[in-house]
């Protein structure tokens, strides 16, 4: 009876699919990474020979901030064309018994 050596070769295959599968993982989320960022707005830091920039402050509160009012607008402006830089400044907190109906 002669032994097999079998179980050594589907270690080895298992082995080079797995990496190969990682390698390909790895491509493919670089991949959409470099696409994202190629078509994202690049705000005021491209060179100055390009179309103008507009920079642009939100103050405001909570709703400014846990929408990201912010960076939706400059979504919308860089689908119409527009550069935008945007920034926040949205302090927490709330008016607490003071906003009742009685205080006004």
């Amino acid at each position: 009876m002669a032994t097999s050596t079998r179980p050594p070769q589907r270690a080895g295959r298992k082995l080079r699919w797995l990496l190969s599968l990682a390698v390909a993982g790895a491509l493919c989320t670089t991949g959409l990474l470099v696409y994202q960022r190629a078509g994202a707005n690049p705000g005021c830091e491209v060179p100055r020979g390009s179309s103008p920039c507009t920079r642009v402050f939100f103050l405001g509160n909570s709703y400014t901030a846990v929408n990201d009012l912010p960076a939706a607008f400059a979504s919308l402006a860089w689908s119409g064309g527009h550069r935008v830089e945007t920034a926040v400044q949205a302090p927490g907190g709330t008016a607490g018994p003071r906003a009742g109906p009685e205080h006004g």
